[in-house]
């Protein structure tokens, strides 16, 4: 079987920054992935911190904020600075939960790990979501 070719080709940039105006990022590997500190995702967000956390995902692919303190609504606002957020379609029968937030929950007595066999991102819909914005509690 072949696999599809893409359409466009993006190349990565040659030297990714690490310093921004608004803070400073440690690489997790040379390829993808950075980790940014002193950035506090409860609170809005000035245009120049978007900016730059813009700038960094599309240096690194991959952002991680550690130590964050998020309720349901802070994570939302925080999303919906990346556009309107996405109703996961396993939401069709959980009428009283968060339609715009899905709970992936694996405990020591949880019959399966979420993403053994199957992906939470919706990455196989035909129009997917710019991205997922995990947290972990």
């Amino acid at each position: 079987m072949n696999a599809p070719a893409l359409t466009k080709h993006v190349p990565l940039p040659e030297v990714r920054r690490t310093r921004y105006s608004a803070f400073e990022v440690t690489p997790i590997s040379p390829h993808i992935g950075a980790e940014i500190r002193g950035v506090d995702l409860s609170r809005p967000m000035t245009p120049e911190l978007l900016a730059d956390i813009r700038a960094a995902w599309a240096d690194w692919l991959v952002l991680v904020f550690r130590d964050q303190t998020l309720d349901r609504g802070a994570h939302k606002a925080f999303s919906r600075n990346f556009g309107r957020l996405h109703v996961h379609p396993m939401h069709h029968g959980r009428p009283d939960q968060d339609p715009e937030i899905l709970t992936v929950k694996t405990t020591a007595q949880s019959p399966f790990t979420a993403g053994e066999a199957w992906h939470t991102d919706v990455s196989c819909d035909p129009v997917p979501p710019l991205a997922s914005l995990l947290y972990i509690t």
